[in-house]
């Protein structure tokens, strides 16, 4: 079934007001895969899928020539650069965004170490953005094969993966906020409660560059 009618949490935003942006490094999608159709009509203000449809489906040669030939640029640059151009394209105005990363980390755990610096470099050179904005890195589980999940750590982040939240800086003296973090980092979170969260940061509707990003360990 397609999920146009459904509760998706970009339109909350729509609503209130905020540009929006969703990308994803796989072009089957997680709001496809496994049972649903995903959106039959663009969801978003900004929508990546036709490129990475485009990119996988019918000529990934040409693409991946044209785009990565004979540099150093790594598959999760493209994404990453999407977000970066939505964040500097509206200044004034106040902006949600989704970027789904699946290919970086979905079979290789070492590949998350290999990225500390292009990541690192990235948020400090958007600090300014990051600074003014609600962000959430998290992933919807963790590895699920290979020697890892054999591990006490690998068990664990199997159904329990990692969730980093950072508010806006003007908010980080706040202690009644900070308080409530730090006693929901010792309870069980789950999809409804993030679902909660963005939702109600929706509703107040604050002039804040927001960007929420997902970042994937299957």
């Amino acid at each position: 079934m397609a999920v146009d009618n459904d509760q998706f949490i970009g339109f909350r935003y729509q609503d209130a007001g905020y540009v929006t942006m969703m990308s994803e490094d796989w072009a089957n999608g997680v709001f496809t895969w496994p049972g649903c159709r995903g959106f039959q009509t663009t969801p978003m203000d900004h929508y990546m899928k036709p490129f990475q449809y485009q990119y996988e489906h019918y000529s990934p040669k040409i693409m991946d020539n044209m785009l990565h030939k004979d540099s150093c640029r790594e598959y999760h640059y493209d994404i990453m650069d999407y977000l970066k151009n939505f964040l500097k394209a509206y200044p004034d105005k106040p902006k949600f965004s989704i970027s789904w990363i699946s290919t970086l980390s979905h079979d290789y755990e070492n590949t998350l170490s290999s990225s500390d610096d292009y990541f690192y470099h990235f948020l400090k050179d958007n600090q300014k953005d990051f600074d003014n904005s609600f962000t959430f890195f998290m992933g919807d589980h963790g590895l699920r094969f290979g020697q890892v999940r054999e591990t006490h750590v690998g068990e664990i982040e199997d159904d329990n993966p990692f969730l980093f939240v950072s508010v806006p800086q003007h908010l980080r003296k706040n202690s009644t906020i900070m308080q409530q973090l730090k006693a929901n980092s010792k309870e069980l979170i789950t999809h409804y409660d993030i679902y909660a969260t963005l939702n109600e940061i929706a509703q107040v509707c604050l002039q804040l560059s927001f960007a929420f990003i997902i970042y994937t360990l299957f």
